[in-house]
């Protein structure tokens, strides 16, 4: 358990640190739920450890959730949505005025404000969720479609690259370091078939029929928050993986 008393600190957050507590079914980041109070009024964060193991650039990572999340509020906006703060993660800004702080280990912290009155699924349980979170990252992608600048940073590279997951898997096949290759026989079959199918993505990118875009590339159910209520889709989050694709 990290001094969650002590991370608070490093960011702008007005007010003083009362509670926190480990939250969620995430198992990439160190996340955690704060309650502070601001002026007699209690107010809850997300605050999350990027894990540097898996994202091995955890600052660029962060310029890059500070680019999309900036452009989907300044969309939102333009478009006079009545609950802009609430439809997309936007950051809390370190007392030095960044999107992330590191503290004494090194470790780089960020913080949202806690999205209210919704909540994420880890198991579809109705029609209507896979619905609304389908058009949950539809929403995404049409925030981010005109991101200016230059492309965002490659937080994993060759994440989606699928050409260099099939020469990945021909390795591990070749190698068969626990020898399980007899056991999966069939589902390696199945997927060498489909070698063609592999290249087509990265090939369509590569000749400039497909345009390469800002994509959220972790397109699961808990990754959008449902509204408590109504059971729409309202924020999509886990933006780690936005990049090019």
């Amino acid at each position: 358990m990290h001094d969650l008393k002590a991370v608070s600190t490093l960011f702008d957050l007005r007010g003083d640190f009362v509670h926190g507590y480990s939250y969620g079914s995430g198992h990439i980041n160190d996340t955690y739920c704060i309650w502070v109070d601001q002026a007699g009024q209690r107010i809850r964060y997300i605050l999350q450890r990027v894990n540097h193991n898996v994202f091995k650039q955890p600052i660029p990572l962060m310029e890059n959730v500070k680019r999309v999340t900036d452009h989907a509020l300044k969309r939102l906006k333009e478009e006079q949505c009545p609950e802009a703060y609430r439809r997309t993660l936007t950051l809390v800004p370190s007392v030095d005025g960044k999107p992330y702080a590191l503290d004494s280990d090194g470790n780089c912290w960020r913080v949202y404000p806690f999205i209210e009155r919704a909540r994420t699924y880890d198991q579809i349980e109705t029609t209507k969720q896979c619905q609304e979170a389908a058009r949950a990252f539809g929403e995404f992608q049409k925030l981010t479609a005109d991101l200016p600048g230059e492309p965002l940073f490659e937080t994993i590279p060759n994440f989606h690259n699928t050409t260099s997951r099939l020469a990945a898997l021909k390795e591990a096949i070749q190698s068969d370091p626990l020898g399980r290759v007899k056991e999966v026989q069939k589902e390696i079959d199945w997927y060498l078939s489909r070698e063609a199918d592999c290249h087509m993505v990265v090939d369509y990118l590569k000749s400039g029929e497909l345009p390469l875009r800002c994509t959220h590339n972790d397109t699961k159910l808990n990754n959008v928050m449902l509204d408590d209520v109504t059971g729409e889709g309202i924020c999509v989050i886990d933006l780690d993986t936005t990049m090019p694709g």
